[in-house]
Parts: structure tokens; sequence; C-alpha cells
């Protein structure tokens, strides 16, 4: 069973912070459940790439992070326990904190890659 948000009502944010506070293992794999385009072998290189680096990794692209398809540290809890103090409970604002402290490294979304970021809230984007 997953874990329970321990802030009710702060969006995402809320839900890595939880995940992050039950990990076992030092990174963790976050993935929203809205991308129905994403494929094993994209996140396989995210995790990958994690390991050979020893950090987090996020997509991005045009300097927007794609912080529900990325891999945290578990040392990443506290930055997201500070924003969730505050008001800003933005996925932006704790992955570019992440960044800032070296804990995550930007992994460019190619082109080819973009298609695999299209969600369900997407307009033009649906099962059927």
């Amino acid at each position: 069973m997953p874990p329970r948000d321990e802030i009710e009502g702060c969006g995402p944010l809320s839900g890595v912070h939880a995940l992050l506070g039950v990990a076992k293992h030092p990174l963790v794999l976050v993935l929203a459940v809205d991308m129905p385009m994403m494929t094993g072998g994209y996140l396989r290189g995210l995790i990958a790439r994690a390991f050979e680096e020893g950090y987090g990794t996020v997509p991005v692209r045009d300097g927007f992070y794609e912080g529900l398809a990325a891999v945290y540290p578990r040392a990443s809890r506290g930055i997201a326990a500070g924003l969730l103090g505050g008001d800003d409970y933005s996925m932006q604002r704790y992955v570019g904190r992440c960044v800032d402290e070296k804990m995550v490294v930007p992994v460019e979304i190619s082109e080819d890659e973009m298609r695999l970021f299209q969600n369900m809230n997407t307009a033009g984007v649906g099962i059927g």
C-alpha cells in the first residue's frame, strides 16, 4: 500500500514527500499515473543515469522540469518538507531546489521523446 500524504491538499509534492519518507533505497523513481505514453525503456535510462552519476535525474524541456517522471534521492525529502511548511507546493520549485543543491541532474528531453510526456490532462490525448 502506498504511503498516505502527511500533509493533505498540497498536490504531488506531498505525495513525493511521503514516498521519500518510507523509501528503503537512496534513489526513488516517481511516475505520475496519467502518462500513458511513457515507456519502461525511457525510465530504465533515467534510473541507469542516476546510478551512474550518483544523483537523481529529472527530464527537462525548455526550462520546464518533468518532475513527475523522475528519480529523486531520498535525501531530498528535507527540501520537500521545507516547501510544504510554506505556501509554495510547486514541483517546479522543488525540482529547482534539488538541482541547485546538486541532488538532481537535469536530463534534456529530445524531440523524439516529447511524446512520452503527454498526459491525460493534455488536450487531444485520451483513451479510446
